[in-house]
C-alpha cells in the first residue's frame, strides 16, 4: 500500500511530463519515482525545502514500491536530515512510517521494528488517523514476519484488520498478510517436525505445534473467504486476496477449494478485461495441473497464457517461461525443444534478475528460490547431462556452467546484495586450475541420480551414482545430526559409509589415476553442512581426510586467484573466554588466543571485555592485518539476518563483516584467512550453509576455516594452534593441506577419538 503526501505545492517547480501521482495511482511506480525526485531536486535549488521534503518523501514511497529498496533508504534518510533535529511532530510521524516500511522490505527487516513502534506511540498519543495506523500496522506485521516472528505478526495483522470497517482496502491487505503469515508459521513448523522425525529425535510438543498452526492457517483461511464475501469482487485488493487465498489452498492441499478461487478469479478478470489478473489465475491453475502430473494440460493453459504474454508484465512472463520448462521437461527431457524452453525461461528469470535482488517483499506463498528463479539452471544442468557422455566437453561444461550460475544466484537470493557480483569482478577461470594435484567435485543431487562432475586441468569427467536427492539428503542431515549429537556413539557411520559409496566411491579411480591430492567440492543443500573429509572407506577402513585434503566452495567462480607467498603476515587475534549475553563460557579461548599469537611475529589480540565490536572494526580497518583468529560464538542460520559473530558488547553481522575486512581487497591489503573457531550452523537447515559460504564471499577474505558444530573448547584450541604453526612453519603445503594435518595429529593420537571433536572445521574458499 503506497500513502502518498498530500502536500505538494509545486509552485515554481518545474513542469514533469505527467503528473507523478497520477502515474503512481495506476502502478507505474517507477516513473512516479522520477517525476517526484525532479520535483524534490527543484524545489531544493531554490531553497524550498518545505515543498521539497514531501516531494523527496514520494519519490522514496515510489521507489519502495517498485522495489528499489536501497535507493528508497537513502532518500528516506536525506528527508530525515532535512526534517532537522527538533521535526515538527505530524511531519516526524510520517518520516518514521515511511523509513519503517521501506526497512520492513529490506534485507534487515527486524531494524524496522523500533521505529514502527515509536510511530505507533506517536499515534496512540493522539497524531495521525485511523488510515495511518493500519498502515503502520501492516508494515510492522511484515518486519515481524520477514524476521520468523510469524506468531506476533498475526496478532498485529489482526489488530489492523480490526481497526477499520470491514469493506475497507486496508482490511483486506492485513486479511492477505495475515494468511501469508499463518502459511509460513504452519510450514516452517512442519519442515521441522519433519527434519527432526527424519534424524529420529525426540519431537516433544513439536507435533502439537505444527497441528496448532495448521488450524491457525485454516481459520486465516477462512476469515479471508469471508472478508471477500463481503467486499465488491472486482477491487483490486479483492483480486490479489482471492489469488492469495488460492494458492494457499492449494499448498495447503486444499485442490478443490484452490481450483474454485482461480476459475473465479479467471471469470472476474475477463469480465474486467484485465489480462493481468487473467494471465495470473491461467498460471495459478497451470501449476496446480503439474503439481497433478498433469502437464499435457498445463501445457494448454499455459499456452492460452502465452496468447495474451505482450499485456502481462516480465515476471508473469518469467513464471510462464520457467512452467512452460518444467512441463517440458517432465514430458520429453532430451527434446530440443526442452532444451529451447529452458533457455526461454533462463533469460525471463535473468531479464527480472536485479529486481528480484533488489525486491524484498513478503512472500506471496509462490514457489522458493529453487523452484523458481533457480529452477531453469538445474533443468539445463539436468537436460544437457542427460544428452552428454561421460566426457563430451562441450555439454559438461555447459552443464557445469549452469550450475555455478545457479549457485551464484542462489548466494545472491540468500543475502540479497551485490557481495556476490562484487567477487565475480575476479572470477577464476574455471577451465584452468593451475593445478594438475587439484580436481573440484561438482554434486548435482537430481530426483532419481545424483550426478558428479570432476573439473581437473585434463578436462571434465561425468559419473552417475543411483541415489535420488530426497534419499541423499536425508543421509547427509542424519550423518550431520549423529556427528553433532550422538557424540560417544558410531551410528555416523552407517551414513559416512553410504555417503562415500554413492559420492567418492563412483570417481575414486579416476581421482587415483590423475595423481590427485586435494579436492574441492561444490555441494549442494545439505551437503554443504556435513564436514566430507570423514566419509568413510569401509574396504580400506579409513577416512577421505586421510587421503584428500578437503575443502568446499559455494561455487568455483567465486574463488580468487592464489595468495601470494610471504612470511609476514600479521595477525588480529580476538575472542570471548567469559560468558556474556546467555552464551557460555569458553574457557579455553584464553589458551588459544595466547598460543595462535605467539605463532605470528606481529599480532593484536582482543580478549574479553576488549573484544566490542569496535575494537574489532578498527583494529582490521586501520592494521595491515593478514589474518584474523576469532574465537567467539557464532551463528550462521538460514536467514541472513540470522548470521552473526558474539562480541563483549554485541554482535557482528556479516554485512558488518564485510564493511570491514573488504574494503582492504580494494587498497591491495586483502586479508587472506579469516578463522571462526567457535561457530555453528544450524542442522537440519539446509540453507545455513550459505550462511557460513556467506562469510568468505561476503567478508573478502580469500579463506575461511570455520567450525560447522560447537565442539569442545581444548580439542577447537589444540587444532587451531597446530593449524597455524603448521601454515607458518610450512606455508607452501597451503591451508587445506595444515588443517588436514592438524585433524589428523588429533585423530592419530587415538583412533577411536570420535571425529565430533576434529571432524567440524571446514575450510571455504581458496585451499592454497
Amino acid at each position: 500500500m503506497i500513502r502518498l503526501l498530500s502536500m505538494l505545492l509545486l509552485l515554481g517547480v518545474s513542469a514533469f511530463a505527467e503528473d507523478p501521482g497520477a502515474l503512481a495511482a495506476r502502478g507505474d511506480f517507477s516513473a512516479a519515482a522520477e517525476g517526484f525526485l525532479e520535483q524534490a531536486r527543484e524545489a531544493e535549488k531554490k531553497g524550498s525545502l518545505d515543498v521539497a521534503t514531501p516531494a523527496l518523501m514520494n519519490a522514496a514511497s515510489c521507489m519502495k514500491m517498485s522495489g528499489d529498496i536501497s535507493a528508497a533508504s537513502l532518500h528516506a534518510d536525506t528527508v530525515r536530515l532535512w526534517l532537522g533535529e527538533t521535526p515538527e511532530a505530524n511531519a516526524y510521524l510520517e518520516w518514521l512510517a515511511l523509513k519503517g516500511s521501506i526497512l520492513a522490505l529490506g534485507k534487515n527487516p527486524s531494524a524496522a521494528v523500533p521505529k514502527l513502534t515509536e510511530a505507533l506511540g506517536m499515534i496512540d498519543g493522539g497524531r495521525g488517523d485511523d488510515a495511518l495506523e493500519v498502515d503502520v500496522l501492516n508494515d510492522l506485521g511484515i518486519a515481524q514476519s520477514a524476521s520468523g516472528e510469524h506468531a506476533a505478526a498475526m496478532v498485529t495483522f489482526d489488530r489492523a484488520a480490526k481497526k477499520l470497517a470491514s469493506n475497507n482496502g486496508s482490511t483486506l491487505r492485513a486479511r492477505q498478510n495475515h494468511l501469508v503469515a499463518a502459511y509460513q508459521a504452519w510450514t516452517e513448523l512442519e519442515l521441522l517436525l519433519e527434519r527432526v522425525q527424519e534424524v529420529g529425535s525426540w519431537t516433544g510438543d513439536l507435533e502439537q505445534q505444527s497441528n496448532e498452526a495448521r488450524e491457525k492457517f485454516e481459520s486465516s483461511l477462512a476469515v479471508a473467504l469471508s472478508a471477500l464475501s463481503g467486499y465488491d469482487s472486482k477491487e483490486i485488493l479483492a483480486m490479489h486476496l482471492r489469488l492469495t487465498a488460492a494458492m494457499a489452498s492449494q499448498r495447503a492441499g486444499r485442490v478443490s477449494k484452490a481450483s474454485a478461487l482461480y476459475g473465479e478469479s479467471l471469470r472476474i478478470a475477463r469480465d474486467l478485461g484485465s489480462r493481468e489478473f487473467e494471465a495470473s489465475a491461467l498460471l495459478g491453475l497451470a501449476e496446480q495441473y503439474q503439481d497433478a502430473g498433469r502437464h499435457k494440460d498445463a501445457l494448454e493453459l499455459l499456452e492460452a497464457t502465452r496468447l495474451i504474454e505482450g499485456d502481462i508484465g516480465p515476471s508473469q512472463q518469467a513464471r510462464l517461461e520457467v512452467l512452460t520448462a518444467e512441463s517440458r521437461f517432465a514430458l520429453s527431457p532430451k527434446a530440443d525443444a526442452t532444451g529451447n524452453a529452458i533457455r526461454l525461461a533462463i533469460a525471463a528469470v535473468e531479464s527480472i534478475r536485479s529486481d528480484l535482488a533488489r525486491s524484498q517483499l513478503v512472500s506471496d506463498l509462490g514457489r522458493g528460490f529453487r523452484e523458481f528463479s533457480g529452477r531453469p539452471y538445474l533443468l539445463l544442468a539436468d537436460h544437457l547431462l542427460l544428452l552428454a557422455g561421460s566426457d563430451g566437453q562441450d555439454d559438461l561444461r555447459a552443464a557445469r556452467d549452469a550450475i555455478e550460475g545457479f549457485k551464484t544466484w542462489e548466494l545472491n537470493d540468500f543475502y540479497r546484495d551485490d557481495c556476490v557480483n562484487l567477487a565475480l569482478e575476479q572470477a577464476r577461470n574455471l577451465d584452468e586450475l593451475g593445478d594438475p594435484e587439484v580436481a573440484v567435485v561438482y554434486i548435482i543431487p537430481l530426483d532419481t541420480r545424483t550426478e558428479l562432475l570432476v573439473g581437473h586441468d585434463s578436462g571434465l569427467r561425468r559419473f552417475t551414482s543411483p541415489v535420488g536427492s530426497e534419499e541423499l539428503l536425508s543421509t547427509a542431515r542424519q550423518f550431520r545430526y549423529h556427528l553433532e549429537s550422538d557424540y560417544g556413539t558410531y551410528r555416523y557411520l552407517t551414513e559416512a559409509e553410504a555417503l562415500y559409496g554413492n559420492l567418492i566411491k563412483p570417481l575414486a579411480g579416476h581421482l587415483q589415476g590423475l595423481g590427485v591430492k586435494h579436492l574441492v567440492f561444490v555441494p549442494d543443500g545439505a551437503l554443504g553442512n556435513i564436514p566430507l573429509g570423514v566419509l568413510f572407506d569401509p574396504a580400506r577402513e579409513c577416512y577421505l581426510l586421510e587421503d584428500y585434503s578437503v575443502s568446499i566452495a559455494p561455487n568455483l567462480s567465486l574463488l580468487g586467484e592464489a595468495p601470494d607467498e610471504g612470511e609476514d603476515r600479521p595477525l588480529l587475534a580476538g575472542g570471548l573466554s567469559e560468558s556474556v549475553q546467555g552464551y557460555p563460557a569458553i574457557p579455553a579461548v584464553d589458551r588459544e588466543l595466547t598460543a595462535v599469537s605467539s605463532i605470528y611475529p606481529k599480532s593484536v589480540m582482543l580478549k574479553n571485555g576488549k573484544f566490542t565490536s569496535d575494537a574489532v572494526r578498527k583494529n582490521i580497518l586501520d592494521l595491515p592485518v593478514d589474518v584474523v583468529h576469532l574465537a567467539s560464538h557464532g551463528e550462521f542460520l538460514g536467514r541472513a539476518e540470522g548470521c552473526f559473530l558474539l562480541t563483549h558488547d554485541g554482535r557482528i553481522t556479516l554485512d558488518e563483516l564485510e564493511g570491514m575486512i573488504r574494503p582492504k581487497k580494494y587498497v591491495g591489503l586483502p586479508v587472506e584467512l579469516l578463522c571462526l573457531s567457535a561457530c555453528r550452523t544450524a542442522a537440519g537447515d539446509d540453507r545455513s550453509a550459505l550462511g557460513l559460504a556467506g562469510a568468505a564471499v561476503k567478508s573478502g577474505s580469500r579463506s575461511v576455516i570455520a567450525t560447522l558444530w560447537y565442539v569442545d573448547d581444548n580439542a577447537a584450541s589444540d587444532v587451531m594452534t597446530r593449524f597455524h604453526r603448521t601454515l607458518m612453519e610450512s606455508p607452501k603445503i597451503g591451508k587445506a593441506e595444515a588443517l588436514r594435518r592438524s585433524q589428523l595429529y588429533l585423530l592419530n593420537q587415538d583412533r577411536n577419538t570420535h571425529p565430533n571433536l576434529w571432524a567440524p572445521f571446514v575450510l571455504i574458499g581458496n585451499w592454497q
